[in-house]
């Protein structure tokens, strides 16, 4: 499995030794293309690099800066297959005994001590080219959770260690590695930072993981290795060339050596104690603070692990839902939802967190200690690292009761108007960007001036009131509307002759009482069919006139014939 591998942080520590390495790969090439020796072996008098092992140098550092620059996988494997191919191929002739021919390709060469077969390159050089090929073909890669990488650098740095050792101690057998022929100091040095080259390139392991962790693990790393790698083999180192110069004797470097080392490691046993003296103080000061912001919150704070069992509760779970937090941690938090809520709510839940914005305002209902459900609503996110989910939840029950109250008596209101007999209508205005209102748009409308509209009210919502009775524009009613809304002064018309032959609900003409008041940023109005009273009050009128009128003599009776 890939994964990414490196970054801004560790791109710079590893194109770093890995030009280092390429510049002391190509300086021994340079060395055997001039003649001079001191580019190839670097060291007087000691065994020169080969050719071919400076030009595998050159490819694996050059595969690295690729990598820590531009990441092309295609062109550092190709790198990697090369070297490793060479360093196979070597290996083979030693195991056969028979010459490939590969050896003097690059520079001729003679046979000398510790190096017995012109132009080959020693076993231990073999070994640690083979394993860097495969260190930079492992880059960025995991094979069931381990970064290969990490080991095979660290075996690279160890045949490199052991060469540096031996020719800074003069201990030819710790390079020549259990064979005849002994790996060249410009080789160890380079495998030394290719190891360094390649851990910082990627960090996702365990070493590299520990030397950038800000805790108490990361500061002692920091500070031993350096003491480890650095400071005691260079004293030691000195101690014995102040020895073989005659100006000390061996009993006096010994005991000075010893002396040294426990001055060295009990400075950094002190120095790394204070700071995890500090460490662990500062940690300490955190842990109260986060208690006190635990103890302080109304809000319900929890952790749960990936087996949804809580790992943090905070008091406020005792004040809203009478838990005590020790009651709860171990226990899983779909034992406290409803019933009817775990299943979708844990879905909701659980892929809401996994978004990088985590899930907000998610409800559900949980039980507390005495049986009764109070209303939850949560925030949260997972850690991609632990894998946990950290949760906050705001006890909303009184809210919820109070949005069933107030949509119970929404119910109870929306069927009273309903069933009147006038025409309600709520409307809501429509301003343009300088703010002027430009029309209405329909909230609300009852049954009763669907039937005076001639459009239903369920299809009035949602509409403007001048495209459901353009008329509006031209009686002056419209104009009346916004008049209530800017003052606030309620408006009132009886016996208003409305006439709209482009009404959405087909052609009105019709006598209306009508009030309305301003409601928010628009207007509440009634309204009261009064056509057919009109027309009987209009009949009456014309009735009356025409007895008046005539000389006969009119008695008028009712069904049962008084008069």
């Amino acid at each position: 499995m890939a994964v990414p591998a490196g970054g801004p942080a560790f791109a710079t520590p590893a194109l770093l030794a890995a030009l280092i390495a390429l510049a002391l790969g190509l300086s021994v090439l340079l060395g055997w293309a001039s003649g001079l020796g001191a580019l190839s072996a670097l060291l007087p008098g000691a065994i020169p690099m080969k050719a071919n092992a400076a030009l595998l140098l050159v490819l694996l550092a050059t595969g690295l800066v690729v990598h820590a620059v531009g990441h092309r996988p295609r062109l550092v494997d190709a790198l990697a297959i090369v070297v490793l191919a060479v360093a196979f191929a070597t290996a083979l002739e030693y195991a056969t005994g028979v010459d490939l021919g590969i050896d003097r390709l690059l520079a001729s060469d003679v046979a000398r001590s510790g190096a017995p077969y012109p132009g080959r390159m020693a076993l231990g050089a073999v070994i640690g080219f083979g394993v860097g090929a495969f260190g930079l073909l492992s880059l960025g890669r995991t094979a069931r959770g381990w970064h290969l990488s990490t080991f095979l650098a660290l075996i690279i740095a160890g045949i490199g260690g052991l060469g540096v050792m031996g020719y800074a101690y003069g201990a030819n057998e710790l390079a020549s590695i259990g064979s005849v022929t002994q790996i060249a100091f410009p080789a160890a040095l380079g495998f030394v930072v290719l190891s360094a080259g390649l851990i910082a390139a990627d960090p996702q392991h365990g070493l590299m993981w520990m030397l950038r962790d800000p805790g108490l693990a990361g500061q002692i790393a920091r500070r031993l290795m350096p003491t480890i790698l650095l400071v005691v083999p260079l004293a030691d180192w000195l101690q014995l060339t102040l020895v073989r110069a005659g100006f000390i004797s061996d009993a006096v470097g010994e005991a000075a050596m010893v002396t040294f080392d426990i001055l060295v490691l009990a400075s950094v046993s002190v120095w790394t104690g204070g700071g995890v003296l500090r460490a662990e103080r500062a940690r300490a000061e955190v842990q109260r603070e986060r208690d006190r912001v635990l103890d302080m919150s109304e809000d319900l704070i929890c952790a749960i692990d990936v087996e949804g069992r809580l790992t943090l509760v905070s008091p406020s779970w005792t004040r809203h839902l009478g838990y005590e937090p020790r009651e709860l941690l171990g226990h899983n938090i779909a034992e406290i939802v409803h019933p009817d809520d775990v299943s979708p709510a844990a879905e909701a839940f659980l892929g809401g967190a996994e978004h990088s914005d985590g899930v907000r305002g998610h409800l559900n209902r949980g039980r507390a200690r005495d049986g009764t459900y109070h209303w939850l609503e949560w925030n949260g996110s997972r850690d991609p690292e632990t894998g946990r989910i950290y949760a906050v939840a705001r006890d909303v029950t009184e809210r919820q009761q109070a949005q069933v109250a107030l949509e119970a008596s929404e119910e109870r209101l929306r069927t009273a108007l309903d069933t009147m007999l006038d025409g309600v209508t709520i409307q809501t205005a429509i301003r343009d960007e300088q703010g002027p209102i430009v029309d209405f748009a329909v909230d609300y409308s009852n049954s009763a001036i669907g039937v005076i509209g001639g459009t239903a009210g369920s299809l009035q919502a949602g509409r403007t009131l001048l495209e459901l009775f353009p008329a509006h524009r031209t009686n002056g009613l419209f104009d009346a509307y916004v008049r209530v809304v800017g003052t606030g002064v309620p408006f009132a018309s009886d016996d208003f002759r409305y006439v709209d032959p482009d009404a959405a609900g087909g052609p009105l003409d019709q006598v209306l009482d009508l009030r309305a008041a301003r409601l928010g940023d628009g207007y509440v109005l009634s309204v009261r069919d009064v056509t057919l009273h009109h027309r009987a009050d209009l009949e009456m009128r014309r009735l009356a006139a025409a007895i008046n009128q005539t000389a006969d003599a009119v008695v008028i009776t009712d069904t049962t014939g008084a008069i």
